[in-house]
């Protein structure tokens, strides 16, 4: 298990207790953007939070029930953001990402980055088959994790461009699915990876 991948300008490592401070710095930037989406991060973020979620990665990372990186600038050694990789089940090709980036590093391709890295980390290989990604993007207006009730296709289309480079079955998280699922596959016939 890698605990180490660089790309360009950005590294993600495993998480060392000396990342709790960067951590909640990165966090306590980064809250209006980010809180909308993710209940753990809210105003009065605490470093006693930031202690506890670096010691859970580290402790995961150990068990193999996860890997969550720091994702760093390599010239700086600055925290970027977080990535990590969980309930990998290689048999149902299925796995969780998640990610986010600080407020002030958004723009630069690091989540992508990042994201390529992190998947890459021993979790898959060619013999496990495309990996399917659950394709969601929030209801606007709506309460935390609710999906969209039809495919934006500005976003999907941003999400097709961000993730060129690895090859996915997708499927929608979207109320109107049969609907969505038209509409995603006209976008997508541009696309090289397209099969149909």
């Amino acid at each position: 298990m890698r605990s180490e991948m660089m790309s360009g300008c950005i590294r993600v490592r495993a998480f060392r207790e000396a990342d709790v401070q960067p951590l909640h710095e990165a966090v306590c930037e980064s809250i209006a953007e980010v809180a909308p989406y993710e209940t753990w991060c809210h105003p009065g973020y605490s470093l006693d939070e930031a202690k506890d979620y670096v010691t859970w990665w580290i402790k995961a990372r150990e068990r193999r029930s996860a890997l969550y990186y720091a994702v760093e600038d390599t010239s700086s050694s600055r925290l970027l953001g977080v990535c990590g990789v969980s309930d990998v089940v290689s048999e149902h090709r299925h796995a969780m990402l998640g990610y986010w980036v600080r407020t002030s590093e958004t723009g630069r391709g690091v989540a992508t980055t990042a994201a390529r890295l992190a998947s890459a980390a021993e979790t898959w290989s060619a013999a496990d088959g495309i990996p399917i990604v659950d394709y969601s993007s929030p209801l606007p207006g709506g309460r935390f994790g609710q999906h969209a009730e039809t495919l934006d296709a500005d976003d999907f289309g941003a999400f097709l461009a961000a993730s060129r480079e690895v090859d996915v079955d997708v499927m929608l998280e979207i109320k109107d699915k049969e609907l969505s699922a038209l509409r995603a596959v006209e976008l997508a016939r541009g696309d090289a990876r397209f099969v149909g």
